[in-house]
């Protein structure tokens, strides 16, 4: 009888999982479609590297080309199975990577593939769109500025405002429409928002305004109307204001503490380096307007005897001041900026008054959700190691597509236990027993970590062997609709196994 022998091991963990909802979300198939390539491409097609190297990016929080490959060689067999054909290391090189973030880079055929993609969400996962919300975000980078390209200077969501970044929209200046509301003595409109204790409490201010818009692009011209919700949030401001004031105190007491000497700290190599010290604590926490310095510097000269060999001589010892002044007025203006938002809609104001947009606008957490995930993990746009912003604008754009897995995942197992009436338990690490009913993505996919195939050689025969499901990731797949054969496939069948 031939004795059994493991040929190797893979760890297959939640890529069967990823693949198979991004096989049902129509990516590789929309790809290919909108993203054709030329006749001498062999192998994997684009659309299949760029769903292989997204379920890395996902399962990985890495988006680096150059780890993809090697990611790739240690579960080639598990890829094989899942994608129904031969996988070749060299399939997911860096030069097809690359061919990838080069195609999703050119605009009209990103266009009307995410068009089809968004529309086959809709339809697939019976998504109803009454509205849609734009916000903002940036992301620094160690690039060159380029005024007519991606990264340019400006204010940083990073608080690095000495790198450039790349802005995907514009801000907007609020002491325009505050003017507004002294010169013109605008009134007004309470905002009220009715809480789930029943108690109802006025959370914010505001008035709007009317204005036509026009963008031009080439020899055309778009023009339209758009409604300006001008809000003062109640909260929102009392919390900028406690923030502002704690940088001020800060502020001071570090420039207090730089005038102090005493045992052990490290004295200043000169004048300058101390007046550095004193400007980067400002810089630090965002006060440059706020304070006014001065420097003096004293010096004191001692006689010195001679004594031995030691000749007689002047020793001089220098300290170091800094003055602060706050200039008062420029507190009371930023104090009277804050807590103040502007939001631009389109939507006519009998289907969105500006009650109702404020109160839509709380569930800000949830795109800034969004935001985190993308420049943090599992996205890792943040920090950017590509250079050609061709290839920057592709990478982000495939990023969306991984964005767009990790919000789908996520509703449709939240709309699983809503309609069960359940919740979900033994996702949180160190307390099994927890139950929610608004699992993250991140969680449901590290529930399935440490899944393997085994690589059995009896004889010629060769057998793979899988990690048995536990009962937490059959739940998970079948509140995701998806059958546990994305899994047990990878298992071969046999009347006579090893």
């Amino acid at each position: 009888m031939n004795k059994p022998t493991i040929l190797k091991t893979e760890r297959v963990d939640d890529i069967p999982l990823l693949l198979a909802q991004l096989e049902r979300m129509g990516v590789q198939e929309l790809l290919e479609q909108h993203f054709p390539t030329h006749g001498n491409w062999q192998g994997l097609s684009l659309g299949q590297v760029a769903i292989v190297w997204l379920s890395h990016i996902l399962s990985q929080a890495d988006h680096r080309m150059n780890q993809v490959q090697s990611w790739a060689e240690k579960r080639i067999e598990s890829l094989g199975i899942i994608l129904g054909q031969e996988v070749r290391a060299l399939d997911l090189s860096d030069d097809r990577k690359t061919s990838v973030v080069f195609n999703l880079s050119k605009d009209e055929s990103w266009i009307n593939f995410e068009k089809d993609l968004s529309q086959r969400q809709l339809q697939v996962y019976d998504l109803k769109t009454e509205r849609v919300r734009l916000d903002s975000t940036s992301v620094s980078g160690f690039h060159q500025e380029n005024k007519e390209g991606l990264f340019r200077y400006g204010h940083s969501k990073d608080h690095r405002p000495d790198l450039p970044q790349l802005k995907l929209m514009m801000a907007t200046d609020l002491k325009k429409y505050i003017s507004d509301i002294k010169e013109k003595e605008i009134e007004l409109e309470d905002i009220s928002y009715d809480y789930a204790n029943g108690k109802t409490v006025i959370i914010a201010k505001g008035y709007e305004q009317l204005y036509s818009c026009s963008l031009k692009e080439g020899k055309s011209e778009k023009i339209w109307s758009e409604r300006r919700l001008i809000v003062y949030s109640i909260a929102h401001a009392q919390s900028q204001k406690q923030a502002l004031q704690s940088r001020i105190d800060k502020t001071k007491q570090s420039l207090e503490l730089l005038n102090q000497t005493r045992r052990g700290k490290k004295p200043f190599k000169d004048f300058q380096e101390f007046i550095q010290s004193a400007e980067q604590i400002i810089t630090n926490n965002r006060v440059q307007s706020l304070f006014n310095l001065s420097f003096t510097e004293d010096v004191t000269q001692t006689h010195q005897r001679k004594y031995l060999g030691r000749p007689a001589g002047v020793i001089e010892k220098r300290t170091y001041q800094v003055e602060y002044n706050i200039d008062l007025d420029q507190v009371e203006q930023q104090m009277e900026l804050l807590g103040w938002q502007v939001y631009a809609t389109n939507h006519p104001k009998k289907e969105l008054a500006l009650a109702d947009a404020v109160v839509a606008y709380r569930q800000e957490y949830l795109i800034e959700h969004c935001f985190g995930r993308l420049k943090g993990q599992p996205l890792s746009l943040r920090p950017m190691f590509l250079q050609r912003e061709d290839h920057i604008k592709g990478l982000m754009r495939l990023l969306s597509i991984g964005l767009k897995l990790l919000t789908l995942v996520e509703f449709q197992v939240k709309r699983a236990l809503e309609v069960d009436k359940s919740k979900l338990d033994g996702i949180y690490a160190g307390n099994p027993r927890r139950a929610t009913a608004q699992p993250t993505t991140e969680r449901l996919l590290a529930s399935f970590k440490e899944i393997t195939i085994v690589l059995i050689a009896v004889g010629a025969k060769i057998y793979t062997e899988l990690t048995t499901l536990n009962p937490l990731q059959q739940k998970i797949l079948q509140l995701l609709n998806f059958p546990s054969d994305i899994y047990t496939r990878l298992s071969s069948q046999s009347d006579d196994p090893p």
